[in-house]
């Protein structure tokens, strides 16, 4: 399952979430509204929750990065910071992943909501100067 919501205010924070085993149709969905929200030239902050999957597929996370270096220059300009929201049993491959590649932005993994709004709400303090 998917499902996708966002604030409407200053932060501009999109919040993704998967549950269960993901599916292709909806890793389509999850491209589509990324490269919406980038061409909307706004600054903006996301959470990808994938705590509640039922198996990790390289795949899905391979997608996700592909689709981001090929968008580097929108994502550069754009993304003020990132969180994964992930479970114990999949944060050691998660972490490893994801020092294979550097980040185009600050990026943080956790294993919960409020520690991944913290870690953004913080970036946004230091990029609008509080």
């Amino acid at each position: 399952m998917y499902q996708y919501k966002y604030t409407n205010d200053d932060l501009n924070l999109h919040h993704f979430e998967f549950k269960g085993l993901i599916q292709e149709k909806e890793v389509n969905e999850f491209k589509e509204t990324f490269l919406n929200i980038l061409k909307k030239n706004k600054l903006f902050y996301f959470i990808i929750d994938i705590s509640k999957i039922e198996s990790f597929d390289l795949r899905f996370f391979m997608s996700i990065r592909s689709l981001i270096d090929q968008n580097k220059i929108l994502v550069k300009s754009w993304l003020g910071g990132s969180s994964i929201i992930v479970s114990s049993r999949y944060s050691g491959i998660l972490n490893l992943l994801m020092k294979l590649k550097k980040s185009y932005a600050p990026n943080y993994i956790t294993s919960s909501i409020e520690s991944a709004i913290q870690f953004l709400l913080g970036i946004h303090q230091q990029k609008i100067g509080v």
